[in-house]
């Protein structure tokens, strides 16, 4: 649906890990991106465009068979951990719908969904009773940190779960060893590299400080990805609560679970120490929520077989609100970003590039700082020509939030056109 309304990229690292993968097709490397990006996704999408000859499609397969992939291991998972049908059902319907889940599926130059793929592999694998399990999770692990930081994280939980049932404790340790293999050569080829094995670790907290993005009080910083989650996906908290209190836990949901909760903690420890996601910070919890599909499930069936408790969820669900609104998602972003246009004079634009709306760039007009890569109100924009002189001449302006609109509006701005939680605001 999305591509056939225009869409060939969601976001804005798309365009730049496409042209990765591009040139990794016609000269391969060890280290595609030359910066803190993982090597994995680069080589993968790079080796699809070769063998397809066509660097266009490629990437939107990859990140769909990856969304397939994910969903009929959790089904296979959870329907052999005894789980009803309808209820595991739902419990994807969830995860799928999500809006980061949606977007990472019709997104084809990120690496999120390869990585949750090989997650829930690693997962199926090690929950089958195979004789070859320990190897295969293991095997899918280390390739899943190829793509993403956040499977280190859901390595070290894995782990830890497996280490808690001593009969599969030795199988467990070797499982995690095997999947440390691509975390320590990552390390390995940054020392080789850049004389620091983890200076990918440096360049991540280098850039959030760079781009300004502002860090919470110390103590609040803990708590900043799990309000996210809560806030993004308000339905895991409640069913998430069922499924534990439920008491009977499977080994599949035991395992999907510890390893959820860990790249969560590890998220947040990030965060806390400085060094968290620049933007786009919801989207790294996207292995949280597919991970929890097997608690959420067994969730929805506890709910389905006793009438009080669900009742009762209800009642907290239409208490808590539901879903908060967009515009609340961000409002120390927002009230920041109002600001600074509040307190601008003279010529200026507003370069809409977040998907999460309240992520809106203020830009000078001055022609040695007006660098856009697309300004609201141009005639033509994907003309790489003029750059400067469209964000000076840019009269339209979109948000979602009230206290950027309010900044807009004392700036000359009306409104000119709502859309659901989409104003558009002219001058």
């Amino acid at each position: 649906m999305l591509w056939r309304a225009g869409f060939l990229g969601i976001s804005n690292d798309d365009a730049s890990r496409a042209l990765i993968a591009w040139s990794w097709a016609h000269a391969p490397s060890m280290d595609p991106t030359r910066s803190s990006w993982l090597p994995l996704h680069s080589m993968l999408v790079g080796a699809a465009m070769r063998i397809a000859g066509d660097p266009r499609t490629a990437p939107f397969a990859v990140s769909l068979g990856a969304t397939v992939i994910a969903c009929v291991t959790l089904a296979r998972s959870c329907r052999r951990a005894g789980l009803d049908a309808l209820p595991v059902t739902l419990a994807l319907v969830f995860a799928v719908s999500w809006r980061w889940s949606l977007f990472a599926s019709a997104s084809g130059g990120i690496p999120e969904m390869p990585c949750i793929a090989l997650l829930t592999i690693a997962l199926e694998r090690w929950t089958s009773g195979s004789r070859g399990a320990w190897w295969q999770a293991g095997l899918a692990l280390a390739i899943a940190a190829g793509f993403r930081y956040e499977a280190w994280f859901a390595i070290f939980g894995f782990a830890w779960v497996g280490w808690r049932e001593p009969a599969r404790r030795s199988d467990a340790l070797r499982a995690g060893t095997l999947a440390l293999a691509v975390p320590i050569g990552w390390m390995a080829l940054n020392f080789v590299h850049r004389r620091d094995p983890i200076d990918f670790v440096w360049r991540v907290t280098r850039q959030r400080a760079a781009t300004g993005v502002p860090l919470a009080a110390l103590h609040l910083r803990w708590a900043e990805l799990p309000q996210s989650l809560m806030r993004e996906a308000w339905w895991i908290p409640p069913l998430l609560a069922v499924g534990v209190a439920r008491g009977k836990g499977t080994a599949t949901e035991r395992t999907a679970l510890g390893m959820g909760v860990a790249v969560l903690a590890g998220l947040a420890l990030e965060t806390f120490r400085g060094g968290g996601p620049t933007h786009h910070a919801a989207r790294t919890l996207l292995p949280c929520v597919w991970l929890a599909v097997p608690m959420l499930a067994a969730g929805i069936e506890a709910l389905a077989l006793d009438k009080i408790r669900a009742a009762a969820l209800l009642l907290v669900v239409v208490v808590a609100g539901g879903p908060p609104p967009m515009e609340g998602a961000l409002p120390r972003d927002a009230a920041r970003i109002g600001a600074l246009v509040a307190g601008t004079a003279g010529p200026w634009c507003i370069e809409f590039a977040r998907q999460d709306a309240l992520w809106v760039e203020w830009r000078s007009g001055r022609p040695d700082e007006a660098r856009p890569d697309r300004a609201y109100g141009a005639p033509t924009p994907l003309d790489a020509a003029n750059l400067t002189v469209r964000c000076a001449d840019a009269t339209t302006a979109a948000a979602s939030s009230p206290t950027f609109v309010a900044a807009l509006t004392r700036n000359g701005f009306h409104v000119a056109a709502r859309s659901g939680p989409w104003t558009m605001l002219m001058r």
